[in-house]
């Protein structure tokens, strides 16, 4: 059975997607899985998401991000259909690369990304647990290090995953993509656990 998930009252119930910080394993992140109602022994949906290109895209048109104001949503569809999965009982989840906050190439720090991430989910208002990769390390995709610490989050939580998810990049390895990293992402959680997860792109998963 999947888990129920209900919205807390309205001053409280985003505060810890809100809520940002760097773990110790240098994954920035929030602990918004505490802003659902988990029943637990259940299984969750989950419906994960890569952020740029994907759930935003900049408002400037450039490949990166001026500052922390430089984003919009990839399309006027993001925020109803997120609305729309989180009221089907998905938690709603985003994995994405950040190597730039620890890199002086980019303009964007980590106090900025905060701001950012803060307006990002203030805009689409549902709960949406956030993990962001700032190393080339085992959490960096296509790696399973911020899945595995999703899994560890959800375990805490005295729930798992069920079989009913997806996940949605746009890097997809197609011609055009700057990689194959969400979609190498999929396959690295498939092998591992086995779930036959979804794989979509955003201009397809937008739009139908």
């Amino acid at each position: 059975m999947d888990a129920f998930l209900v919205r807390k009252d309205e001053k409280t119930r985003l505060g810890n997607t809100h809520r940002f910080y760097v773990s110790p394993d240098t994954v920035f992140r929030n602990d918004g899985l505490k802003d659902l109602e988990l029943t637990k022994g259940d299984s969750v949906k989950i419906a994960a998401f890569d952020l740029d290109g994907t759930l935003i895209h900049t408002r400037s048109k450039s490949a990166f991000a001026k500052d922390s104001q430089d984003w919009e949503p990839f399309s006027d569809e993001v925020k109803p259909k997120l609305k729309a999965l989180h009221d089907e009982g998905y938690v709603i989840v985003i994995f994405t690369n950040q190597k730039g906050l620890t890199s002086t190439r980019f303009p964007i720090s980590v106090a900025d990304f905060k701001t950012k991430m803060r307006s990002i989910v203030s805009l689409f208002d549902v709960p949406i647990a956030v993990y962001a990769a700032m190393e080339r390390d085992r959490y960096r995709k296509p790696n399973t290090g911020m899945f595995r610490m999703l899994k560890r989050d959800l375990r805490k939580l005295g729930v798992s995953i069920s079989e009913t998810c997806v996940f949605v990049g746009d890097a997809a390895g197609r011609p055009k993509d700057h990689s194959a990293d969400d979609k190498g992402l999929w396959e690295n959680i498939v092998k591992e656990t086995n779930v036959q997860w979804g794989f979509r792109v955003p201009e397809d998963f937008w739009t139908n």
